[in-house]
């Protein structure tokens, strides 16, 4: 039996990766498809006696996700996760991480830690703050439904605010 664990494709998969002793443990439960094996699944089975190959595998099985979904052409590239555990801090001029050599921020894209009395939270705000973002997010500016097609996701915004008739603003 444990041979036919080794001929599913989690038991290949675990094999592959240094795991195939727990091949059997993952068909027991069930697991034949690679698609079907979790996060908490991978935990449950292997956690408790193999932590290190069980946060491996964790990691392998969710980079095999990330690669093999599908890709939207126009959106940007994902910035990749950091290794657990691992923080950089950017307001150092010199960055390191594991596995990757040191480097140094060039100067214009170095910052400095900001003072948390800069931030103000929603509540906080005036309504002159409001209308600052308003206006400074073009959340005041009309759209036109001229010349709309169905081809567009959204209406055409306008190029000034908008104003409402017999109002003194032009």
């Amino acid at each position: 039996m444990a041979n036919e664990a080794l001929q599913t494709e989690v038991g290949k998969w675990l094999q592959a990766k240094g795991a195939g002793s727990y091949a059997q443990k993952f068909y027991d439960e069930g697991y034949t498809d690679k698609a079907d094996v979790t996060k908490e699944a991978i935990d449950e089975i292997m956690k408790s006696t193999k932590p290190g190959l069980a946060a491996k595998l964790d990691r392998l099985l969710a980079g095999e996700r990330r690669a093999a979904a599908p890709k939207d052409p126009k959106s940007p590239p994902s910035i990749p996760d950091l290794p657990a555990g691992t923080t950089l801090d950017l307001a150092l001029s010199e960055l390191s991480a594991p596995d990757v050599p040191a480097f140094t921020l060039p100067a214009e894209l170095s910052v400095q830690a900001s003072d948390a009395t800069l931030v103000m939270s929603p509540d906080k705000l005036a309504p002159s703050d409001w209308m600052l973002l308003a206006k400074n997010s073009k959340l005041l500016y009309a759209y036109t439904m001229e010349n709309f097609s169905d081809k567009d996701p959204f209406p055409p915004q306008g190029f000034h605010r908008a104003v409402l008739e017999g109002s003194s603003e032009h």
